[in-house]
C-alpha cells in the first residue's frame, strides 16, 4: 500500500550521519541507514536499480563557536572514496549536491530542519558525505573548523 507521497514504506530511507572523529570536524560525517545500519556497519549505498530522492535534511550543530556562522555541506560520491576524503580534498563542484547554513546563538548552539519541495537525487551505487565549516572567518583568512558536535538526518525514499 502507498503512502502519501506514492511510496510504499519500506522505500523510505534515514540516514544519520556519524562524524569520523568526534573532536575533529575537519574529517566529515558518512551516513547510516536507520535502522538498519548502525556505527561502525557499511555507509549507506542506494542500491542498484534505484535512486535516493532526498526530501529533508535535519542538522542539529552543539557545542560549536558562540555566534558563529556555520555551513553543512554535503556531497555525492562512490562508497570507495567516503573514508579517504576529507575538506577541502572532498570538495568538487561536479559533487556538490546540498549547502545551507545557521548561525549559532550564544551558547554555540542552533538548529535547522529543511524541507524541500523537489529535493535532490542520488544515484544508484553512490554515497553522500558531509561537512560542517566555520564561515565566520572572512576570505582570504582560511577557514576554520570548530570544536564541538553536531548530528545530521537526511530523509527520502527510493525510486526505481
Amino acid at each position: 500500500m502507498s503512502t502519501h507521497v506514492g511510496q510504499v514504506p519500506g522505500n523510505f530511507v534515514n540516514l544519520i550521519a556519524f562524524p569520523r572523529v568526534w573532536a575533529d570536524r575537519s574529517k566529515g560525517v558518512k551516513f547510516f541507514r536507520i535502522p538498519h545500519q548502525l556505527p561502525n556497519s557499511q555507509i549507506f549505498v542506494v542500491p542498484q536499480s534505484t535512486s535516493l530522492v532526498v526530501t529533508d535534511v535535519h542538522w542539529l550543530d552543539t557545542q560549536g563557536g558562540p555566534n558563529t556562522f556555520q555551513m553543512l555541506e554535503i556531497i555525492v560520491t562512490s562508497p570507495q572514496n567516503v573514508n579517504d576524503l576529507s575538506f577541502p580534498q572532498a570538495f568538487n563542484a561536479d559533487s556538490f549536491a546540498f549547502a545551507t547554513d545557521v548561525t549559532l546563538d550564544s551558547q554555540g548552539n542552533g538548529k535547522l530542519e529543511i524541507s524541500m519541495t523537489t529535493g535532490f537525487v542520488v544515484p544508484s551505487g553512490m554515497s553522500l558525505f558531509g561537512w560542517v565549516r566555520n564561515l565566520t572567518s572572512v576570505f582570504p583568512t582560511p577557514q576554520t573548523y570548530t570544536a564541538g558536535s553536531y548530528a545530521v538526518r537526511i530523509y527520502g525514499y527510493l525510486v526505481s
